[in-house]
């Protein structure tokens, strides 16, 4: 779906999940009126459908309207300048992201319907490398009791402040009823000032002095409760360097405090209680680098579904330091808990780690082999049944259904491509490619010796070109993971090249199973030039050419 809103002779439009086909319309009836200039966010769309792509480019390249792009995701910013857009990328997350290495005190602001979440999150810290600050509404004069129930589910110290005080790391701190509570030079200051905010303790008072001590050292949790105590000051303690956290509001009866804060935009982390803990975890722990690794991999696993274990551990790592790098962290810690609570960023990161180097017909020589197979015994073919694993963005996938086509068998084909990256499978489904990966197709499919001509199969725009719908309906995209999917039928043709090298031993063993019980009995099976068959299942494949990687199931 799409929202827009004109305002002197600009048109606004903003793009939300999911992207149908009445949006399509609506965009294209917004660019016939007569606005002078548009601006079109992206919003957190990862991927564009074809039906828009053709829109924005008949709008700028042909009508030559103005039009500005933006987008807060990295992979949809370089996908349309691949293909000739002009596209401001502005992240939401943000480059400089807090490092919790730093955090030496954790301060909790509540109201009514607080207490529960307080209670679960400071039975689970067990660490002694903080100190936690709980500032919450109460009755002043009231009996002083919340010590003695946290006490009951903590193994750390639990007590009420004094004056004068120093904040100890290993103790949980209580703000006493009818003081506001301050820190100066690391010791606490109780203030019987007026109240603010209609509150003594204000958690806006606590959250401003100790952001102000503490920086980047400080994180602030924004649990439950009504008004706006707390919520007015974060945008000043965020300057300041302190990390936002704020309750889900779904966890909340009371939950006007966190939504007040949400209306702000000025969370980093938007977290149910489980997420807190974990969090509050993270920033406890200490472990190794390559501890962190492996820790990092299983909640990803936990909270994302994703098995990225299976990849080859030298390459997993290199290619996270590359990631950090890039968003300017140098501590594995630092980066676990933006991954596990930032799904773009998350998204990110797993493009970073997803193989997508690919081309129309690469590796031509193994493909010339694959024609020549099949051109020798086309007589005999009723039906074919072709899958391309680890398809990328779909060249490899176009590149067999174009060459099935011209020796004449593509009638008769099924043709499955799969990823596990939903992302690069939206790209492959749209079939737009740069023009620069054109000309590379022509000099690889003059290598493979078939009169083909390409332009037969594509069209051009002034940007890019794209696949034809008759070549694009005999191909069938969806999602599959190599690991951890089974198989789904029998196949003549599995085309999986390049991709294999990046598993670890074990779970190279884990695909070619998958493969050999995914293949008829005299399947055909093409590997990459660098790859090989796994040692248990060399036996029941047969080479069929000695220089190029094509074998067939002959046990």
């Amino acid at each position: 779906m799409l929202r827009f809103f004109e305002q002197q002779g600009a048109c606004h439009i903003f793009f939300e999940a999911p992207i149908d086909t009445v949006s399509v319309e609506q965009l294209e009836n917004i660019f016939e009126r007569g606005h002078e200039s548009f601006y079109l966010d992206f919003g957190t769309l990862d991927s564009v459908r074809f039906e828009i792509v053709s829109v924005l480019e008949k709008a700028l390249f042909q009508e030559g309207r103005s039009v500005r792009l933006v987008t807060h995701r990295i992979r949809l910013q370089r996908y349309l300048k691949k293909l000739g857009f002009q596209v401001e990328f502005v992240s939401l997350v943000g480059t400089n992201l807090k490092k919790v290495s730093n955090i030496e005190v954790v301060i909790i602001g509540g109201s009514a319907d607080s207490s529960d979440k307080i209670i679960k999150i400071v039975e689970s810290i067990v660490s002694d490398t903080i100190a936690v600050v709980v500032v919450q509404h109460q009755q002043e004069h009231g009996v002083m009791l919340f010590d003695t129930i946290l006490q009951r589910v903590s193994s750390l110290k639990v007590l009420y402040a004094r004056q004068g005080e120093p904040i100890l790391k290993g103790c949980i701190y209580l703000a006493p009823p009818s003081y506001h509570l301050l820190v100066e030079d690391g010791c606490f200051v109780l203030s019987s000032a007026h109240r603010y905010n209609y509150s003594r303790p204000s958690i806006s008072l606590a959250y401003g002095s100790f952001a102000n001590y503490y920086k980047e050292k400080l994180v602030i949790i924004q649990e439950c409760g009504y008004l706006d105590d707390g919520v007015d000051i974060l945008e000043s303690v965020q300057k300041m360097g302190a990390t936002i956290i704020v309750q889900h509001p779904a966890e909340c009866t009371a939950d006007a405090m966190p939504k007040n804060v949400l209306k702000k935009e000025l969370e980093e982390y938007l977290l149910k209680t489980d997420e807190i803990i974990l969090y509050l975890q993270i920033v406890t722990m200490q472990k190794e680098p390559s501890d962190w690794f492996f820790f990092l991999l299983e909640q990803i696993y936990k909270r994302y579904g994703y098995k990225l274990f299976y990849y080859k551990h030298e390459m997993i790592t290199r290619r996270l330091k590359i990631f950090m790098l890039k968003n300017g962290i140098k501590s594995v810690k630092d980066i676990v808990a933006p991954i596990l609570f930032h799904k773009a960023l998350f998204l990110s990161f797993l493009l970073e780690i997803s193989i997508n180097v690919t081309e129309f017909f690469r590796e031509p020589e193994s493909l010339k082999v694959l024609t020549q197979v099949f051109q020798q015994s086309k007589k005999n073919i009723h039906h074919v049944k072709v899958w391309s694993a680890g398809c990328s963005s779909g060249e490899e996938a176009y590149s067999l259904a174009i060459l099935l086509d011209a020796i004449g068998v593509l009638q008769k084909t099924l043709l499955y491509a799969t990823d596990f990256n939903k992302i690069v499978l939206q790209e492959a489904k749209n079939g737009i490619y740069s023009s620069k990966s054109y000309k590379q197709a022509l000099v690889n499919l003059d290598q493979i010796g078939l009169d083909i001509a390409l332009d037969d199969y594509i069209q051009k725009s002034e940007q890019y070109f794209f696949m034809k719908k008759d070549i694009r309906r005999h191909l069938h995209f969806f999602e599959h993971n190599l690991i951890s999917d089974g198989s789904f039928n029998e196949f003549d043709i599995i085309v999986c090249r390049n991709v294999i090298i990046y598993f670890s031993e074990m779970f190279q063993e884990r695909v070619f199973g998958l493969f050999y019980g995914s293949l008829r009995f005299g399947g055909y099976l093409l590997l990459g030039e660098h790859e090989e068959i796994a040692s248990r299942y060399v036996h029941k494949f047969q080479r069929v050419d000695t220089a190029r990687k094509l074998f067939k199931k002959v046990a």
